[in-house]
């Protein structure tokens, strides 16, 4: 038989994987529904942050309240119909929760050979049975079947099938009679059904009467009477005597083992937290960086505007320094020879 579900499994399985897929789609949807709606009406510039209207869409769907109301008629419709909806989802989930606090269940049973076989669970039995499964179909079966006593149909072999180690054919009937009856599975089909066969010597002369009173049997349904009586003897009446109220045993204990959910969603959220701290250090270095590089090179580009400025200026002075004295002294000069020339005249 399965080992029993853990209880954080337990508060997890209420509902079925596409059921919690559906919710996280529809908290997508309402967190980009509201985003849109703030953003597209005259709401508080405070309400318009993306994270914020996220945060809210979702403590309003697990029935938390927020301190940022709407304003708008719109809005206010909205928020209203998203608490409807997680206040029923909230009160499904917690009338289910208090039952699965007192049975949380078991884990998948294996009902199948095939799935015996893909566990790798060794299985056998009788060596006489082995021979049902020498056919084309089931010479897998055959081939794997196991006839060593520790697969014999015994008690101490029964206690290795309890504790999951090995899989036993076995007669069903045998198996109710076991005082390991409510601790082991029995597959709900049967593997094969073997006929009771009667056999007598050649000539019996009762044989005609023998097979009338077998054939009468089973018409008028005594084998089938027979059948019920034995299970019902060997199952309910056995399981009414072992249904004793327990009072202590059924008192509801919360240990860690209920929080191991909580704990993982919190080491999940710590993880993505940091992760996300990490994203925000490198963008907020990179766009420093990106700054820094930017205000250097217009450093750069102002500099080098400043020493064109300042080679301009000095290009014109030395173009004026050397231009103006042959433009302010020639004629000086040229006077001076010309009066020198009319002297010697």
């Amino acid at each position: 038989m399965a080992d029993r579900r853990p209880a954080w499994q337990a508060m997890v399985g209420i509902f079925e994987a596409y059921t919690w897929i559906g919710f996280i789609l529809i908290l997508i949807i309402c967190w980009l529904f509201w985003f849109a709606l703030v953003k597209i009406l005259p709401e508080p510039k405070y309400y318009q942050q993306l994270s914020l209207t996220a945060i809210n869409a979702l403590a309003v769907s697990i029935s938390i309240a927020v301190q940022e109301r709407p304003i708008c008629e719109t809005t206010r419709l909205f928020f209203m119909a998203l608490t409807l909806y997680g206040l029923n989802v909230v009160a499904t989930y917690t009338s289910k929760m208090i039952g699965t606090f007192q049975d949380p269940g078991y884990l998948h049973q294996l009902d199948e050979l095939t799935e015996v076989l893909a566990a790798g669970i060794p299985f056998g039995g009788h060596e006489e049975s082995r021979d049902w499964f020498e056919n084309d179909d089931d010479m897998w079966i055959f081939n794997g079947y196991n006839i060593s006593p520790e697969f014999i149909p015994q008690s101490k072999n029964l206690e290795a099938v309890k504790w999951g180690q090995r899989c036993i054919l076995s007669n069903r009937m045998y198996t109710m009679q076991s005082p390991l009856a409510d601790v082991i599975y029995a597959f709900p089909y049967n593997v094969f059904s073997s006929p009771l066969q009667m056999i007598m010597k050649a000539g019996f002369p009762f044989l005609f009467e023998m097979n009338s009173i077998i054939r009468l049997m089973r018409d008028v349904g005594i084998f089938q009477k027979i059948d019920a009586d034995f299970r019902y003897n060997n199952t309910y009446l056995n399981r009414i005597n072992k249904m004793r109220p327990q009072f202590p045993d059924t008192a509801i204990v919360l240990t860690t083992e209920h929080l191991k959910g909580p704990f993982f969603i919190l080491v999940v959220g710590s993880c993505c937290a940091a992760l996300t701290f990490l994203g925000e250090l490198m963008i907020h270095s990179w766009r420093t960086q990106l700054v820094s590089t930017s205000e250097q090179q217009d450093r750069r580009r102002a500099r080098r505007r400043r020493r064109r400025r300042k080679a301009a200026k000095d290009n014109r002075w030395q173009r004026q320094v050397q231009v103006a004295p042959v433009v302010r002294f020639t004629p000086v000069k040229r006077r001076k020879v010309f009066q020198g020339q009319t002297s010697q005249k």
